[in-house]
């Protein structure tokens, strides 16, 4: 019989075929192969590829991957455990005379005392320049200052004395432990609900504008304005976003007094503290 010369489509080495099988694959698109272990490789979807252990290097046989490939178990757990992370290294705590370790890395302290404790005798303020200050403040203002209108002493204060109520005592005064605890009497004789009530009435006077406190709504419900000034009612939502019952019930008062078309005027005590911005909000009243 005939024979021919072709060439494998796996090795593609040349070999010898009958030229009757030559045909009949050519005329049935069949590929040809010089023996069945190149036909058998043909059909295998693995590539050659190389172990990717550094120290193995070896030459196998695996499926198209974006991750690792190795030729062993061995050769994985090998290879994982060179890039496992390093151990969780344990740093102390960055004041001096302190021997805890921190819990995280992203922390310099182990406590907010720590902080305080590193920071002492940082601030410019000496002990005697803070009592200076709370001192003048009271003699300028009548009333010992909040720790929201003097913030910028707020840590000095911690760090010398350990507290904002601590500083005002070493001051010679009495310290309001909330700024809603108790009432507290006006310059024209108002009785207040509260400190930042008694400063917007304190303003009021100052500039002789008549007003009135504590004024029941034409609803007849039992509330009440802060103020009422002519036409004008103030209120002073000294308590927004900590009682869940207390922004209820402004919620409440301020649809009423839509209802009932009232001209009001609304304070927060970020109109008061840290800075007095009463000047702004109620300019229209000196008009």
């Amino acid at each position: 019989m005939y024979e021919i010369e072709v060439i494998c489509d796996h090795c593609k080495k040349e070999f010898e075929r009958p030229l009757g099988r030559f045909n009949e694959a050519v005329k049935f698109g069949w590929k040809q192969f010089c023996s069945a272990e190149c036909q058998s490789k043909s059909k295998s979807k693995k590539i050659s590829k190389i172990c990717d252990n550094p120290v193995c290097h070896k030459s196998i046989l695996a499926k198209k991957t974006t991750s690792y490939t190795y030729c062993s178990r061995n050769c994985s757990a090998t290879h994982n455990n060179l890039l496992r992370l390093k151990p969780f290294v344990l740093e102390k705590c960055a004041n001096k005379n302190c021997n805890n370790f921190l819990r995280n890395h992203e922390c310099k302290y182990c406590s907010r005392d720590c902080v305080n404790k590193s920071k002492k005798g940082l601030s410019s303020y000496s002990k005697e320049k803070l009592i200076q200050i709370i001192q003048k403040f009271q003699l300028d203002n009548g009333r010992i200052p909040t720790k929201a209108e003097l913030g910028y002493l707020n840590r000095p204060a911690r760090n010398i004395f350990g507290s904002w109520n601590k500083a005002v005592k070493a001051a010679g005064f009495i310290p309001n432990k909330v700024i809603f605890s108790k009432k507290f009497t006006a310059n024209d004789g108002h009785i207040c609900d509260s400190l930042s009530e008694k400063i917007v009435d304190d303003w009021l006077s100052a500039r002789s504008i008549k007003h009135e406190v504590h004024i029941r709504y034409p609803w007849k419900n039992g509330m009440s304005a802060d103020f009422k000034i002519g036409k004008y009612w103030v209120e002073l939502f000294g308590l927004t976003g900590q009682l869940k019952k207390y922004d209820s019930l402004m919620r409440t008062k301020l649809e009423l007094i839509k209802q009932y078309n009232l001209k009001l005027i609304s304070l927060y005590l970020s109109d008061i503290f840290p800075v007095n911005h009463l000047d702004k909000k109620l300019s229209l009243l000196r008009k």
